[in-house]
């Protein structure tokens, strides 16, 4: 029994867990006493799987993940460019870093109008995805290649190796875990920002649009956490994933 805990205890302690907070939340809905404002959790269940029925949930489902994955990639594209252009210049990098602190102080709300008035509601969560995570990688990129171990850099030297060779040996080894580490950070962010953007401007075919309907034209608060619920379920399933492929990757 023990020998099953320690290999499981990760996975265990995540179950316990979700068992506590459901439990949490259903004795606050019996205590709050009213299942029209705060359902129990067999209802939103119930309501999540018909959900699931549902042409329209599947399509919503694939709009948003579509445009957060791009704005995803778009952000790490820029902030991965941006911050090795910081550390290679030390010019660019009091022109650049500024910028990308505005952007990562500034709440995600104000972005969102302010863009919406030259970015169609289509495109927006793309954006918003992008211009919260550029920041990160940008800090990310930076502090790993910063972190580049300098009597490597000096024996790649001696050794005459040459840049692809140098950024092979030197600054990947550095910049790998910096990266990984960013990389999951940005997943839940990237999502967040995404479906807030649709919520606001009520991007067709996403979940934001579910959420805004379900809250806007019969105040269904079951539907409403169901759709909740799988915004949470599948930012879950995505982080998850990307951990697997970085943990298979650094073990390749």
């Amino acid at each position: 029994m023990t020998d099953f805990y320690k290999k499981n205890k990760k996975i265990l302690l995540t179950v316990l867990s979700a068992i506590l907070f459901v439990g949490l939340w259903w004795l606050c809905s019996l205590a709050y006493g009213k299942p029209l404002l705060l359902p129990a959790p067999p209802a939103v269940f119930a309501a999540f799987g018909e959900l699931l029925a549902t042409r329209a949930f599947w399509g919503a489902l694939l709009g948003s993940v579509g445009r957060i994955l791009l704005g995803t990639l778009l952000g790490i594209a820029v902030g991965l460019l941006a911050g090795v252009l910081c550390y290679a210049s030390q010019a660019l990098s009091y022109l650049i870093s500024p910028l990308f602190s505005i952007v990562r102080a500034t709440p995600v709300a104000c972005f969102i109008i302010l863009a919406w008035v030259f970015i169609g509601s289509d495109a927006l969560p793309v954006f918003i995805s992008a211009l919260m995570v550029a920041p990160v990688m940008l800090t990310g990129t930076v502090t790993g290649l910063e972190s580049t171990d300098a009597g490597l850099l000096e024996a790649a030297g001696a050794y005459r190796l040459t840049f692809i060779q140098r950024v092979r040996c030197c600054y990947l080894p550095a910049l790998s875990p910096h990266f990984r580490s960013a990389a999951i950070n940005c997943t839940g962010l990237a999502w967040k920002a995404g479906i807030a953007a649709e919520i606001i401007v009520k991007t067709k075919d996403s979940l934001g649009e579910g959420i805004w309907n379900a809250k806007s034209w019969e105040v269904n608060y079951d539907e409403l956490f169901a759709w909740t619920v799988a915004v949470i379920a599948v930012s879950l399933v995505f982080e998850w994933l990307l951990r697997f492929l970085l943990k298979e990757r650094r073990g390749a």
